[in-house]
């Protein structure tokens, strides 16, 4: 396996109640479409390529979600809590793309351990809002390649066990009251 980055930095929410580490030479920024009820922003790194996104947004407008078929939980996490206070979990899956004979990816979110938020990389906070902080690298082609098999080579991969994972698990989520 690949050298694990060391995680050297913090973003925190503006509200401070989600938080990630994240390698020195990666960056996050808000995203050009982020507003006031919408905030997002993109975790790029060392070369400018989008490894995660994170947003908060009113529950019930999510469209056209990236939602990957029969998902892996790769682990939890004990300082990401949803609305009912239960430890979030993060996970792994294929999705298929929109049509056939194009590019599957693999899709890495943390999402609900309990199954409370049905979504997956969809979670309550409890006001109202919904957090997601997920990313997606490319994999073969949806018609030519096993996607099942295909995620897990990557979660295999140094990519993912080396650059993303370590950023996953440091993820922090505190519920915020409605």
């Amino acid at each position: 396996m690949g050298t694990t980055v060391a995680l050297t930095r913090t973003f925190t929410t503006p509200d401070g109640t989600i938080s990630f580490d994240y390698p020195d030479d990666w960056t996050v920024t808000a995203l050009s479409t982020s507003t006031a009820e919408i905030p997002a922003w993109s975790v790029n790194d060392e070369k400018g390529a989008r490894m995660f996104t994170l947003s908060i947004r009113p529950d019930g407008q999510i469209a056209s979600p990236v939602t990957p078929q029969n998902p892996t939980t790769v682990g939890t996490l004990p300082d990401a809590l949803d609305a009912q206070g239960h430890p979030l979990a993060f996970g792994v899956g294929p999705f298929p793309g929109q049509s056939v004979g194009v590019n599957m990816a693999n899709v890495y979110a943390v999402t609900s351990a309990t199954g409370a938020d049905r979504l997956f990389g969809y979670v309550s906070r409890g006001d109202g809002t919904m957090v997601s902080f997920e990313g997606t690298q490319e994999g073969g082609i949806n018609d030519q390649v096993d996607m099942a098999d295909e995620t897990q080579k990557f979660m295999q991969s140094d990519l993912f066990r080396a650059r993303l994972l370590p950023v996953l698990e440091s993820f922090t989520m505190k519920p915020v009251a409605g």
